[in-house]
């Protein structure tokens, strides 16, 4: 905590950047290769919605301001089920508005391509039928039978 809240302090007083210090000091290799820009699993942008957020950061960027460092805070790592310590900078906020294809283009071509993929699928089962396909485990098909 310490250790984060003086690199704070030296990039509030423009002896780092928040971006060049990412590169030195962090230890997620996801954020240290993108100069501490997060990625969202699920869009593939690093935009997110609060909700989608880590409990602990969406917390603590809900009181921010954009281009603001947070002070360190500690967390809960998803992929390492471990405590660290961590800061923030918010470098965006985009009030809630009507998706539109200049600002959610990526949101808009991912609820695109899921709803391909899905339409795919139903008409493969439609046309194909899956009941005749060798499924590694007994009894994934419930059948009737004059014994039940």
């Amino acid at each position: 905590m310490n250790r984060l809240d003086t690199l704070r302090q030296e990039m509030l007083g423009e002896k780092y950047t928040f971006e060049d210090a990412v590169k030195y000091v962090s230890q997620d290799k996801d954020t240290r290769n993108n100069k501490g820009m997060m990625f969202n699993d699920e869009t593939g942008t690093t935009r997110f919605e609060m909700a989608e957020l880590p409990q602990e950061i969406s917390k603590v960027v809900a009181g921010m301001s954009v281009g603001e460092i947070s002070k360190p805070f500690i967390m809960k790592d998803p992929k390492l089920s471990r405590d660290v310590v961590a800061i923030v900078k918010l470098t965006n906020r985009i009030a809630s508005h009507r998706a539109n294809m200049s600002d959610d283009y990526q949101q808009i071509l991912s609820m695109y391509e899921q709803s391909a993929r899905k339409k795919i699928l139903n008409d493969w089962l439609a046309k194909n039928g899956w009941r005749d396909c060798d499924f590694e485990h007994e009894g994934w098909i419930k059948t009737t039978s004059s014994n039940n």
